[in-house]
């Protein structure tokens, strides 16, 4: 099985899927403008070469925080990342959603903000989603905290 690293969901992770009672969304992203998108900037806490950089979001979403099972951190050498375990139901979404977008850029959204904008390398079939080693203590517990009382600060 293998997990994803997102670039900076640092899980890691405005519009229906911006509005503020999201607080974790993905979705597919362009860097052109599409029908049924609206354009956002990056906006990371941490570390993130696309921090500031604009690009269109559509509005459907592929999850959400209802799709999340468990959120945990977890310790690198000098790090800490977020980690997502998906439910059964998010676990097929997101797989189908890899499997199809290899290449491109999916948008990690946290309180309908535009956190990260990786780019899905490989297809996610364990459900495990892991945010980028960009992450201070503070702001990896902070997302977690933040995820499992609905609201990311």
């Amino acid at each position: 099985m293998k997990s994803l690293c997102l670039i900076a969901i640092s899980v890691l992770l405005s519009l229906a899927v911006h509005a503020a009672e999201n607080v974790f969304a993905i979705c597919k992203v362009s860097e052109t403008e599409q029908p049924s998108m609206v354009r956002m900037t990056v906006e990371s806490i941490a570390e993130n070469p696309d921090n500031g950089k604009a690009f269109f979001v559509f509005t459907d979403k592929v999850l959400d925080e209802g799709d999340i099972a468990y959120a945990t951190t977890a310790q690198g050498n000098y790090y800490y990342r977020v980690v997502l375990q998906l439910t059964d139901a998010g676990k097929a979404k997101f797989a189908k959603f890899t499997r199809e977008s290899l290449g491109q850029r999916m948008g990690v959204l946290l309180n309908g903000k535009l956190f990260s904008v990786p780019v899905v390398r490989l297809e996610v079939t364990d459900g495990i989603i892991k945010s980028a080693p960009y992450l201070s203590k503070q702001d990896a517990e902070g997302i977690v905290a933040g995820l499992r009382k609905g609201q990311v600060k």
